[in-house]
């Protein structure tokens, strides 16, 4: 267990050099958001302008069904058929995470 306030992901690949990496899979990394839903953009933009890669996973109700559950522009698009949510894969490589979240860090400094 780790004592103290909640590890970043950086902080938890330097404890353990065995994992290769952070990955996070949901409609929130579904690239159309950066124009339907635009706060969300940085979701997928900060990963992918550093190092990370995504896996299209595909379209599945669950993801539509959420992606509709919380804003009435993604349902009024969902209904009208002129949105999928569509369910992606981000993995950030242990490397570029950890020279991203160092980056970070020191900027704050």
């Amino acid at each position: 267990m780790i004592a103290g306030p909640t590890p970043t992901g950086a902080e938890i690949l330097k404890r353990r050099p065995h994992i290769a990496g952070m990955l996070g899979s949901s409609w929130f990394y579904d690239p159309p958001l950066e124009t339907i839903s635009p706060r969300l953009a940085y979701l997928r933009l900060n990963p992918l302008q550093h190092g990370a890669f995504m896996v299209h996973q595909g379209p599945d109700e669950i993801h539509t069904q959420r992606a509709a559950a919380s804003s009435p522009t993604r349902r009024a698009m969902i209904e009208a058929g002129e949105y999928t949510a569509r369910s992606w894969i981000v993995a950030w490589p242990r490397a570029a995470l950890i020279r991203w979240a160092d980056a970070r860090k020191q900027a704050a400094a």
